[in-house]
């Protein structure tokens, strides 16, 4: 999926398709100017214990870059536990590259994770999404903890 992704807007990425998209990114603004985004990958599901207790919320990161734009590592400034961890491994894989000749190595990224309720007893995939510059989104539909139709309730 290469192509330019212009701020504002969204891309999404249903379980079933490519689940690693390649974006160049026209702008980056925000308090983090001096890297783009080179590609990124999308994520698969929503962390198992935090559907199960209904968590949901967004995470704040900040991801430390090596030069050759690689993330070298990623600490959780703020959101739920049960979410960081699984954003902080996704931001990992991220590549960045350089917007202009800057000393920064750092940049921040905003997971948010929403629960629907379940329609049926099943459950529909997660929908990974991603707004320039920096947010991401993983939207899922709450389990059904006694695996009967959720819609009967």
């Amino acid at each position: 999926m290469p192509g330019k992704v212009a701020q504002g807007m969204r891309v999404e990425l249903a379980r079933s398709t490519l689940l690693t998209a390649l974006l160049l990114l026209t702008s980056w603004s925000g308090q983090t100017d001096d890297w783009q985004v080179q590609s990124l990958v999308g994520l698969r599901e929503y962390p198992v214990l935090a559907a199960a207790a209904g968590i949901q919320g967004t995470i704040h990161l900040n991801c430390h870059l090596l030069d050759s734009g690689s993330v070298s590592s990623c600490s959780s400034v703020s959101g739920p536990a049960l979410l960081s961890e699984q954003a902080k491994q996704n931001a990992e894989q991220w590549r960045f590259k350089r917007a202009h000749t800057s000393s920064s190595y750092t940049v921040n990224l905003v997971y948010h994770y929403e629960l629907k309720p379940a329609t049926n007893h099943k459950a529909s995939q997660p929908v990974f999404s991603f707004q320039a510059p920096n947010e991401v989104y993983l939207r899922a539909e709450s389990p059904c903890i006694d695996h009967g139709p959720c819609s009967s309730r």
